[in-house]
């Protein structure tokens, strides 16, 4: 049923192929069945009957119609139904009988009687009334252009790799100066105000002549110039928009987000995404494979290719199909033919047929419109389908089994920073003991000064605000989820930084007041410092929830899931922000180590399957361990790699749209299932005669192939109709007031949301 990909092929190459040889196949079965055709009704309706009835051997028994009819016919099956049977003798090898295994029983037994009946014709004299190499002619016909059109519905299905590709602009606008990458290079690293580094970048430039080249020659470090309604060549980070501010670009072919993304000096962007402000500049900071379009494009190939856990239970199934369908068949014929020889038949059934041909057609019948096709395609379209649409919108998912979870999920985990908040800190309070603000502001800093922790970013951008230069250090270290300790030469001391455990652990005495917990209470982080373990004072790093966030929640709760929030922050800061978001308290862990957030999650998976959603280092534990990881795209590459879901943008909207996604995919590939099941369930008794007692009209083989092909046709149409899949409007559902049932008991209206978050909800206490 598919194409396989050679080494150095691609699998848009493979499956291209695999359409071009069922056309070819289907181009020869209807070029050797027209004669067929033409020689049948000839002979039937028109003036040249007498042509087509004309003996050319066997004593005038074997007509031009036997001739044209046999050799055609044997010419199909050789040309067409060879691939059938090279498919076939595999599938016997491996004793897993397939569709094609069917195919080549019926038409085997079909064409087989044919020849039967005229060698009996030869010897015997008798007639050949009952010649069947159209229903094999037409039989293979249907098969081919079914497999075609599978095959063709397929390729659509992984359409949206070749989209993203294409996406790539084809040219790209080089600034070629060493000196101008270097001051490139710094002002991608600068924090805060870098005018000077700007005004010299600009004079570089101007000076630069700018050279059109092909965008696939780009190179890590190169400065390009995206002009207004150009597309960015590869990806890299913003160096300067002329005029100021942030460059404002559309990246909705990788994020499925309309609304244009402001991307200020030092952000990251990708290929692809297209200007839609003044020009800008950006460095370049990755091409070719390590690009974000084809590292999505290798996930949706990857993930297209992997099988979903319900896809075992389908091949099992199909696995049995086969032989149970040919037993079937083989006892149907049995049947009638015994029925038909005893007398149990009336002569008005047989409708001149010999007993033989009337149970033989009924055998067949059975064989041919059987499919197990249409539940080996149940899963595999929609899983290519649903991973093709979710690339659109932003979420990569790396599987079927990824898929399958998500739409079971009864419980979500969110770290808090940088996934529920904006991953943004900023410092907004200081208290120092015996030094200065300045001080304890720069210690903090050059300690942190090669953490790659959010919060350490929030007090080297303090530092530079205020004018402070960093301090050598040595024997920096950082302690994952606590803190960092390092020896700062210019001091003469041993700083270390971190929460009030990571100090208390190292035996310093620290003071927490009444600044520190009103600093809590406006969900702002208290970092601790300390000299000597000796304490010197505390710091507050403030960072705001995503805008989204609470509306990713209050939806989540609206379908009936779980969702807590874990976080390596105190518990008053958690509380605050759990506040802000429309989370109850008690789904709150907070002081939470990355140990303690695998902890949680192997916890909550004995109430059912969850996912976590985050996005640094010490998340990727938490992230491997849950049922469906989820990593922001804007994270750390850890928790990309050890993430099962990944959404490119920095939008916590994707969340709602892959767990909604995987929902959408999950029942598409039971409608399937359900689809191809009725669908034996009905035409296979249809097909052996059992409505014929009733009706005196059977099923012939060739409109049994024709269902056939239908019921496979169906099922790929079905899953392509998940092109058509919108994300949930969060906004609206916002709106909308609906009591569903929470964790089991009555969930409160909209109006009452508040009183519950705080209090005890109507039907009983919290669990």
């Amino acid at each position: 049923r598919c194409a396989l990909a050679t080494r150095d092929e691609s699998p848009a190459a493979a499956s291209q192929r695999e359409v071009a040889g069922w056309w070819r196949s289907l181009k020869v079965a209807l070029l050797l069945s027209i004669p067929i055709f033409v020689a049948k009704w000839g002979g039937m309706i028109g003036p040249g009957q007498e042509f087509w009835h004309a003996g050319i051997g066997c004593h005038g028994m074997f007509t031009v119609e036997a001739l044209v009819a046999s050799v055609c016919g044997l010419a199909v099956q050789i040309f067409v139904g060879g691939r059938f049977y090279r498919n076939a003798y595999t599938q016997f090898k491996s004793c897993s009988w397939g569709m094609d295994a069917l195919v080549v029983v019926a038409t085997s037994t079909v064409v087989t009687y044919s020849f039967y009946s005229l060698i009996d014709c030869c010897v015997y004299d008798a007639n050949h009334q009952h010649l069947l190499f159209d229903t094999a002619a037409m039989l293979l016909l249907f098969v081919t252009l079914g497999k075609f059109l599978e095959s063709r519905a397929k390729q659509r299905t992984g359409d949206a790799v070749e989209a993203l590709l294409a996406l790539r602009p084809a040219s790209a606008t080089l600034l070629p100066s060493a000196e101008l990458r270097d001051v490139a290079v710094k002002l991608s690293k600068a924090e805060g105000d870098a005018s000077s580094l700007e005004r010299e970048f600009r004079t570089l430039a101007a000076s630069c002549v700018a050279g059109d080249v092909d965008a696939d020659a780009c190179e890590v470090g190169d400065v390009a110039r995206v002009s207004s309604g150009e597309s960015v060549p590869a990806d890299g980070v913003v160096i300067l928009v002329e005029g100021g501010g942030a460059a404002r670009l559309d990246e909705s072919a990788l994020t499925g987000e309309s609304k244009p993304a402001k991307r200020p000096r030092g952000a990251k962007v990708f290929a692809s995404s297209r200007n839609m402000g003044r020009s800008c500049y950006i460095r370049i900071e990755a091409v070719g494979g390590d690009a974000c379009v084809a590292q999505i494009a290798r996930l949706v190939e990857d993930a297209q290719l992997d099988k979903a856990p319900v896809q075992a239970y389908a091949d099992r199934i199909a696995s049995v199909f086969a032989p149970c369908v040919v037993f079937l068949g083989v006892t149907t014929f049995m049947a009638w033919y015994v029925a038909a020889e005893t007398g149990n038949v009336p002569d008005s059934w047989l409708d001149e047929r010999d007993t033989f041909l009337f149970a033989l057609l009924f055998g067949v019948s059975v064989v041919v419109v059987a499919c197990p096709c249409a539940l080996g395609l149940a899963t595999p379209t929609a899983v290519m389908v649903g991973t093709g649409v979710g690339a659109n919108l932003g979420v990569l998912a790396k599987g079927g089994a990824a898929l399958e979870h998500a739409a079971a999920t009864k419980v979500v985990v969110f770290d808090k920073t940088g996934t529920l908040t904006q991953g943004k800190p900023r410092v907004v309070g200081c208290q120092a003991y015996k030094m200065s603000e300045d001080d304890l502001v720069r210690a903090a800093a050059s300690c942190e000064q090669h953490s790659s922790h959010p919060l350490a970013g929030a007090l080297r951008r303090a530092a530079q605000q205020r004018g402070l230069k960093l301090l050598r250090v040595d024997d920096a270290k950082d302690v994952e989820g606590l803190g960092a300790q390092a020896n700062v030469g210019d001091l003469g001391a041993a700083v270390a930084v971190g929460s009030s455990r990571f100090l208390r652990d190292l035996g310093v005495d620290v003071v927490e007041d009444g600044t520190t917990q009103k600093w809590r209470q406006e969900a702002a982080t208290v970092v601790h410092v300390a000299f000597d373990r000796r304490f010197a004072g505390s710091i507050a790093i403030a960072d705001a929830p995503r805008p989204e966030a609470s509306l990713v929640i209050a939806w989540l709760h609206r379908q009936s899931i779980d969702v807590w929030m874990c976080t390596g922050d105190q518990s008053q800061t958690a509380d605050a922000v759990a506040l802000q978001v429309g989370l109850s308290r008690n789904r709150v862990r907070a002081g939470q180590l990355p140990r303690d957030k695998r902890d949680l999650i192997t916890e909550l998976q004995n109430d059912g399957l969850v996912v976590f959603v985050g996005d640094g280092v010490n998340d990727a534990p938490a992230l491997a361990q849950a049922d469906v990881g989820v990593a922001l795209g804007a994270g750390s590459g850890v928790a990309v790699e050890a993430a099962d879901v990944v959404l490119v943008g920095d939008d916590l909207r994707g969340v709602s749209t892959a767990l909604d996604l995987a929902r959408h995919t999950y029942n598409r590939i039971r409608l399937n299932f359900a689809w191809a099941t009725c669908y034996n369930l009905v035409l296979v008794p249809a097909a052996a005669g059992a409505f014929y007692p009733f009706t005196q009209q059977r099923l012939p083989p060739a409109a049994a192939a024709a269902c056939m092909v239908f019921s496979s046709v169906s099922v790929v149409l079905s899953s392509l109709a998940l092109r058509l899949y919108a994300p949930p409007d969060l906004q609206k559902a916002a709106g909308e007031r609906r009591c569903r049932r929470w964790f089991g008991r009555d969930a409160p209206c909209d109006e009452e949301r508040e009183s519950f978050l705080l209090g005890t909800p109507k039907g009983g206490d919290l669990v």
